[in-house]
């Protein structure tokens, strides 16, 4: 018997009975629109997804939303102010092509959401950009084209990286690192951030890029940030739940349920 056509944002959405998840999948958040590439620099689709425990489904709302196949975003409503996680995955390709006014494109669309909503906004993924030393202090390599483009507006936004900026208070953390290895190449690059306003620096417990984690697969490396919200979750949980209605089990042991209905139940066991 074959197996059903699932989409690969079917299987994250199911991946875990404990998470939720937001997902994007597009054959148009490609770079492979230069005819002029290589066969081997071909690649496949775009994808982003986001996931969140299921306990916090509650006070977790999907978007904003973007008019972009390269952007994916969720709200965290906490009562001090809301935060939106947003997701990227940035153009690859640099120079000709109109692949830099591309990559310009991407970052307006997200400069205007952050100068329209407000500004407890964390974007995360990959960005194609290396900021070299202008990143922070534990930067590994030098600035790219694309990482200049990104400069400008990490600095009209006020942000930074965290992974470059902040230690995880290990002393591996405190040396250079990098996020992405090319094979192909031989070389290493910080093109996966973590941005986050100046303001929320003192948030941050730590920050840090997993280089030998035996799960990961890819060649990326996962970049892991921890911070406060600023309110307890569990608590909001609590009572946003308090009023909700729920069914009135004490009634199973009825007299009229098991006479009406457990005869039912074991034919219908019987013939199955």
């Amino acid at each position: 018997m074959p197996f059903p056509n699932i989409d690969d944002t079917y299987v994250i959405e199911n991946a875990h009975e404990d998470f939720s998840a937001y997902c994007l999948c597009s054959k148009r958040a490609t770079d492979d629109n230069h005819t002029s590439c290589a066969p081997s620099l071909l690649r496949g689709s775009g994808g982003l997804a986001l996931l969140w425990k299921k306990s916090l489904d509650h006070i977790v709302t999907k978007g904003p939303t973007f008019a972009s196949h390269r952007c994916l975003s969720v709200t965290l409503n906490v009562p001090e102010e809301p935060i939106i996680f947003l997701a990227v995955y940035l153009p690859t390709r640099s120079g000709g092509h109109g692949s830099t006014d591309d990559y310009k494109r991407e970052l307006d669309l997200i400069d205007a959401t952050i100068d329209n909503s407000h500004p407890n906004v964390l974007i995360l993924g990959d960005f194609n950009a290396d900021l070299g030393q202008y990143g922070g202090p534990l930067a590994y390599t030098t600035i790219n084209e694309r990482g200049r483009i990104l400069l400008r507006y990490i600095k009209r936004w006020d942000f930074f990286s965290t992974h470059l900026s902040i230690p995880s208070g290990t002393a591996t953390s405190q040396s250079p690192t990098y996020t992405y290895h090319s094979e192909a190449h031989n070389s290493v690059s910080t093109i996966d951030h973590i941005i986050a306003p100046k303001f929320l620096l003192n948030r941050f417990l730590n920050c840090r890029v997993l280089l030998n984690d035996p799960l990961n697969l890819s060649d990326h490396f996962p970049v892991v940030g921890e911070l406060t919200c600023g309110c307890n979750l569990k608590q909001l949980y609590t009572t946003s739940t308090a009023n909700k209605q729920t069914a009135n089990w004490r009634k199973v042991n009825s007299r009229f349920i098991r006479e009406s209905y457990a005869p039912l139940l074991e034919n219908l066991l019987k013939s199955a």
